[in-house]
């Protein structure tokens, strides 16, 4: 595959999802957009985000120093991944104890003044194993990453306790997460796969 093609799928894909995210109303009434801008309190705000995983950092005395010097790097915002498979070890436990706590971080970041984008997955790649879907998933009967009931069952404990542990810390009840990102690539993997399938030189 030429590498200017894959150039062209990639621009087509951001256009693409950038056209559906523009259209999708919001329901906060505090973080909106337009097809430019994203606005935070009728503001218009241009994110400059860096990334902190804080399972990497699993000390949780230490995320306030990372925020600060965010902060005075001139940042705005940070993405933060969550990892299904280190939250949720088995099909039975979901454990947001101690470093693995978000309320700890989302009150750090409103006292340093940093926005949260949080990207809970389920598939979260960023380097992990398995993307942090837990090992015991892979051993459901329905097709990861879709509808499929059992993978349905499986990733909703974890998402409703997390859910349970951001509701409160949303924009619109003064805290600093402004938007959540649901799955990682989901899209643009599957339309690149199809691409690349369809650009495939046969055997010779």
């Amino acid at each position: 595959m030429q590498l200017k093609s894959i150039h062209t799928v990639i621009l087509l894909l951001t256009l693409c999802v950038t056209v559906i995210q523009a259209g999708t109303p919001s329901t906060s009434k505090v973080v909106t957009w337009d097809e430019t801008t994203l606005f935070i309190n009728g503001q218009r705000v241009f994110l400059f985000s860096g990334e902190f995983h804080t399972f990497r950092l699993p000390v949780p005395d230490l995320w306030r120093d990372i925020l600060q010097k965010v902060k005075a790097g001139g940042l705005n915002a940070v993405s933060v991944y969550t990892h299904w498979a280190l939250l949720m070890p088995d099909n039975n436990t979901v454990d947001f104890d101690h470093y693995r706590d978000l309320e700890t971080l989302y009150r750090i970041a409103k006292e340093v003044g940093v926005w949260i984008l949080l990207r809970p997955g389920p598939y979260i790649n960023a380097e992990t194993t398995g993307g942090g879907i837990p090992g015991w998933a892979t051993l459901i009967k329905g097709h990861l990453r879709t509808n499929a009931t059992d993978f349905y069952d499986a990733w909703r404990p974890y998402i409703r306790k997390l859910d349970e542990q951001t509701r409160g810390h949303q924009a619109d009840e003064g805290g600093p997460v402004i938007l959540i990102q649901s799955d990682t690539f989901y899209i643009f993997v599957r339309l690149f796969v199809r691409f690349c399938r369809c650009r495939e030189v046969p055997d010779r």
